[in-house]
């Protein structure tokens, strides 16, 4: 067994140094071949992934690194290599999703056990080619997302994340969307398109769904007004808007989203442009340690 690490130094938890050495020191003890790659800059991660030829690669680093990794493994065309995960980010949801412990050597038994599960993996399917392995967020999410603070971030952390959508509620005017699936139209002014749902024990966006069953859970919210928004906002941490009216879900393979105006969104936090967009599920696309 061959392993490439990736490390982004600069993701939330920084003793990444100590963390790296306590990772290499399991795979000298297992007599495991291993090269390791530190990113400087946005897309190295994509880059060290897409010119992998190692048949596993570990990544040190947050959601958007491995959202990087991920679809450089997508697009590797000399191996697809199995993704493992050491959370040390400022969110780490997927690792949350796949059960992937915070706790450092924890994670590391993690990888040396080496079990594997096939994940599905959510797919901007039109020009852009953009695989997601959280979500995709439409309107006011992503908005929320592109207002984080980095000094917010950097001192709060998660907090940061609930910080910016209150102040993006009052400072942002929500635009119809129509959603479209094979033989279904629903309009809404906020979409949330997931592909994993369960983050932590307490937060859970869709009832009996998991990131293996070759299909995205979309979450539409139908009301504009601001006590709305605040209503989503809090269903959703107190895990009951699955019983609000006015909030629908779909199930589906695919979809398109269009709107009048311009409206922003995001792949796993990340902005990569604005409506219309395509989406669809790639099923069992990558197998991950977990």
């Amino acid at each position: 067994m061959s392993y490439l690490i990736i490390v982004n130094p600069h993701a939330g938890n920084k003793e990444h140094k100590s963390i790296t050495n306590r990772l290499t020191s399991m795979l000298d003890e297992h007599n495991k071949q291993y090269h390791i790659r530190y990113t400087t800059k946005a897309g190295d991660a994509q880059h060290f992934a897409q010119t992998a030829e190692k048949k596993t690669i570990i990544v040190l680093g947050g959601d958007g690194t491995i959202n990087e990794v991920i679809n450089g493994i997508m697009s590797n065309k000399t191996i697809k290599p199995r993704l493992a995960i050491i959370p040390i980010g400022t969110s780490n949801m997927l690792a949350r999703s796949l059960r992937i412990p915070k706790n450092i050597q924890k994670a590391i038994h993690i990888i040396a056990e080496n079990r594997r599960k096939d994940l599905d993996l959510g797919f901007i399917s039109d020009e852009r080619k953009r695989y997601f392995t959280i979500g995709c967020g439409i309107g006011l999410d992503a908005v929320a997302y592109k207002n984080v603070e980095p000094k917010i971030k950097k001192i709060f952390g998660e907090i940061a994340y609930p910080i910016s959508f209150i102040k993006t509620i009052f400072n942002y005017e929500p635009k119809e969307l129509l959603v479209k699936t094979d033989n279904h139209e629903e309009k809404a002014y906020y979409v949330l398109v997931l592909n994993t749902v369960k983050f932590t024990h307490f937060l859970e966006l869709v009832k009996k769904s998991s990131y293996n069953n070759g299909y995205l859970d979309v979450l539409l919210f139908t009301k504009k007004d601001i006590i709305s928004q605040f209503k989503y906002l809090l269903g959703i941490l107190t895990k009951q808007h699955i019983r609000f009216d006015d909030v629908k879900f779909l199930k589906t393979k695919k979809l398109e989203i269009f709107s009048d105006e311009k409206v922003m969104l995001h792949a796993d936090a990340e902005i990569i442009g604005s409506t219309p967009v395509k989406i669809e599920v790639v099923e069992n696309a990558i197998e991950v340690v977990c």
